[in-house]
């Protein structure tokens, strides 16, 4: 993380807040079509 800090968003522990921001970047198409996957998600 310290070598690429521009790559990385601190969300903290708010998950809602990270899911919620991911789905904007995917909608938005901020994110590269070649990484998008899916990605699961479950409490801890």
């Amino acid at each position: 993380m310290e070598a690429k800090p521009d790559q990385f968003i601190e969300c903290f522990i708010a998950e809602q807040n990270l899911v919620g921001i991911g789905i904007g970047f995917f909608l938005c198409q901020y994110v590269n079509a070649q990484s998008r996957s899916l990605v699961l998600l479950r409490p801890f």
